[in-house]
């Protein structure tokens, strides 16, 4: 009897975020337009990295931070559905995206 393997680009992506053996998979399935593939990978890197930065580019304001990331994460599928090919390094884009968009908070609320 033959033994079934998955395929590495079929197999579950863990909803308590990517790593890094699963990062490669994830960005492939992105690549391909899994929407699930991205909210994975926002996750591990809003754990990771995102909040801590946006808590410092708001402030430290706990509340404006979440606001500027989950906005941001929007904003951030928006532009991938259309432009991944585009994009070479994501973590990279994404660290800037959420940069600008919590300093176009800062200055709206400036105002």
């Amino acid at each position: 009897m033959a033994v079934k393997h998955s395929h590495p680009m079929n197999t579950p992506i863990s909803h308590t975020g990517s790593t890094s053996a699963e990062e490669p998979i994830l960005w492939h399935r992105l690549f391909q337009g899994d929407a699930t593939a991205f909210w994975a990978l926002w996750a591990d890197y809003k754990q990771t990295c995102f909040l801590r930065l946006a808590l410092h580019w708001m402030g430290n304001n706990r509340e404006d931070a979440e606001d500027a990331l989950s906005s941001a994460s929007m904003k951030a599928w928006e532009y991938l559905t259309l432009h991944t090919p585009e994009i070479t390094n994501l973590k990279s884009w994404l660290t800037r995206l959420v940069y600008n968009h919590c300093m176009d908070m800062r200055k709206a609320n400036e105002c």
